[in-house]
């Protein structure tokens, strides 16, 4: 599974980088569950095979609250439409603090002090 993670990553974060700039966004995943007998040639396999836990964060210095709202939307819309079932947490992060966010200190950007929002969704999966 660790293996399958750089592409699932990259999978999760091309809708918001396309979105909403690929500087205003930083995402970090993990995979919890695959059916996946061999690494995928290409990133549309990985649909409705795999699940994971993502933080997506977004910088509040370029996205406005409402363009994030807008976009929270439309992303769920699109996990959901593309098979990538899982754990979603989406914050919008106060000015300039981005750029500090790495996989190791995330999570502390998703609290009160760093952000204007920090929600979970989950994308679930009908029948499993």
């Amino acid at each position: 599974m660790v293996a399958l993670v750089p592409m699932y990553s990259s999978y999760i974060a091309k809708f918001p980088k396309e979105q909403l700039g690929e500087k205003n966004v930083k995402v970090v995943s993990e995979i919890t569950y695959t059916n996946l007998q061999s690494m995928p040639k290409d990133m549309e396999e990985l649909e409705n095979s795999v699940e994971g836990g993502s933080s997506i964060l977004i910088d509040g210095e370029f996205v406005s609250e409402e363009d994030f709202h807008a976009f929270r939307e439309n992303y769920l819309k699109w996990l959901e439409e593309h098979g990538l079932y899982g754990e979603y947490q989406i914050a919008l992060l106060k000015g300039g603090y981005l750029k500090y966010v790495n996989k190791y200190n995330y999570t502390r950007y998703t609290t009160d002090e760093y952000s204007h929002y920090s929600e979970f969704h989950y994308v679930k999966r009908q029948n499993r």
